[in-house]
């Protein structure tokens, strides 16, 4: 059985290849890997460097109540790396219109 460590490249791959927010591998049910990018104010700053918070260790509530959930419905689906994107809302402004003379 592979260790956690062995799914840190894969998992630090696929969050800046998809330019993803967090990217999360369940190893087992008690062991994560979790890469993170570093955000300021809820956005990506493209500027700087990329900067990447790694988690390794025992899921979070949510992540084991999802993974209850999958093993009742779909084991095979804790097998890909998942990945969550930022939201993008519309503009709520309106587009002024043009005035006719």
């Amino acid at each position: 059985m592979k260790r956690a460590q062995d799914y840190v490249g894969s998992v630090v791959s696929a969050l800046i290849d998809n330019d993803a927010v967090t990217a999360t591998k369940f190893v087992s049910e008690r062991v994560t890997v979790r890469a993170s990018r570093m955000r300021e104010r809820g956005k990506i700053n493209k500027r700087v460097p990329i900067q990447i918070c790694l988690t390794l260790g025992p899921p979070n509530y949510a992540s084991r109540k999802f993974i209850k959930f999958c093993h009742k419905n779909q084991p095979s689906f804790l097998k890909k790396i998942h990945l969550t994107f930022i939201r993008v809302t519309k503009n709520k402004t309106k587009k002024q219109k043009a005035k006719v003379t």
